[in-house]
């Protein structure tokens, strides 16, 4: 009787090691798998709401342009100004990435409003690996748009 009772007490002991082992490997996993997705969006999220509330701003001067922009925002009078509008068009066509160093960011973007992706500006996210979108209601031409900020990298 002795001897079954002895192979009974070190079965359990092998079964409780391999039972730790898996949840300290199930445990491992989980921690690491979750761990690099949240700072992407993390950043993502931060950088697009840095870009959105820089172009929901009037912008520094208020009558900046290419040569003196020293923060891009597009309107004036609680509206969508024109003129920013295509200011930041224009700087953003020809030099991209001074854009992102006024937005002080360090991920991708792409800006437009409503679903006019045609009048877009920014870089295309076709080829994005993680993209984050960010929505802001706007008074532009009259009449209420939606200003959608697309952080991606």
């Amino acid at each position: 009787m002795k001897k079954e009772g002895q192979a009974w007490g070190f079965d359990l002991v092998i079964g409780m090691v391999i039972f730790i082992i898996g949840i300290f490997s199930f445990y491992l996993y989980t921690i690491n798998l979750s761990g690099g997705g949240g700072e992407v969006i993390q950043q993502l999220e931060q950088n697009g709401e840095l870009i959105a509330d820089s172009l929901m701003s009037e912008g520094s001067p208020l009558d900046w342009n290419a040569g003196n922009v020293v923060r891009i925002g597009l309107l004036s009078e609680d509206r969508i100004n024109q003129t920013k509008l295509d200011g930041f068009r224009t700087l953003a066509g020809a030099d991209y990435a001074r854009t992102k160093s006024l937005f002080r960011i360090n991920n991708e973007y792409f800006v437009y409003l409503d679903n006019d992706f045609a009048g877009g500006i920014g870089r295309d996210s076709s080829n994005a690996n993680n993209l984050f979108k960010i929505s802001r209601v706007i008074v532009y031409d009259q009449k209420v748009t939606t200003l959608n900020v697309y952080s991606w990298n």
